[in-house]
């Protein structure tokens, strides 16, 4: 269930009466934040940053500015209940997230540093189970991984190699976002690693960043709990116009 507060300077999670609701998410006792996803507004900047606790000590932390979307993975320290995050991106940007945790491991309060500077910012968080986010460079494989991402914290039932390898293989799939007809996303990948197909990389960010965004309701509407999945589905849930043809086109000299 969804989490949401408004920071400024420090942001203040708060579990009070009359707050927003929580799931109880992490049991006492367990420093295993996978599945945990932070999202941060800086105020006065065009960047937001978005958090996903994989396996401990793991993190995957994007940074959006406008289309430019850039993704690192990155180790966390966890001293006590104060655990800290850090990440530089190729812009030169350099950033600090200190989160401080109660005895539930729930975020309590959450600092924002950019470039040596505590930054205002409004921030979100979302419990789940673990996500199957990890860098990748190939776009078919990005967006297979969001994509699959969405419908494991959605269903809670379904697995992430699962999912991906099933998701990898409907037919046409890769073709609503620009390859020739009935191509997979296992094919269109290896297009774009052999040069057969090339990728529009600002269409791609926008597609990657709404991926990140599918609704649950929206996945569970068309792909269902995953008690009887029918993975041809996960061409309703690619997000439109977004995700469309363009972000892939044959390269006529391969």
């Amino acid at each position: 269930m969804k989490q949401c507060w408004v920071f400024i300077l420090l942001l203040l999670f708060s579990l009070a009466q009359g707050a927003c609701t929580t799931n109880g998410g992490i049991e006492a006792g367990n420093p295993d934040i996978a599945g945990k996803k932070l999202t941060l507004v800086a105020e006065g900047s065009s960047a937001t940053y978005v958090v996903l606790f994989n396996e401990a000590p793991q993190a995957l932390i994007t940074q959006i500015i406008e289309n430019n979307y850039e993704s690192k993975n990155e180790t966390y320290t966890l001293e006590g209940l104060v655990l800290t995050l850090q990440a530089l991106f190729s812009n030169g940007d350099q950033i600090e997230i200190r989160i401080t945790l109660d005895n539930l491991f729930e975020f309590l309060e959450v600092l924002l540093t950019l470039n040596g500077s505590i930054i205002p910012t409004e921030a979100e968080a979302e419990s789940g189970p673990p996500v199957c986010l990890r860098e990748e460079t190939n776009a078919a494989l990005q967006i297979t991984n969001l994509l699959c991402s969405r419908i494991v914290q959605c269903t809670q039932t379904v697995l992430c190699h699962e999912c991906e390898a099933n998701v990898l293989e409907v037919p046409g799939l890769a073709n609503q976002l620009g390859a020739p007809p009935n191509t997979t996303m296992a094919e269109g990948a290896e297009g774009i690693d052999n040069g057969q197909l090339e990728v529009d990389e600002e269409k791609l960010a926008i597609c990657l960043e709404d991926t990140l965004l599918i609704p649950c309701n929206l996945v569970l509407e068309n792909f269902g709990d995953g008690a009887n999945p029918n993975y041809n589905t996960v061409k309703s849930l690619l997000p439109k116009p977004s995700c469309a043809p363009g972000i892939l086109r044959e390269n006529n000299n391969p």
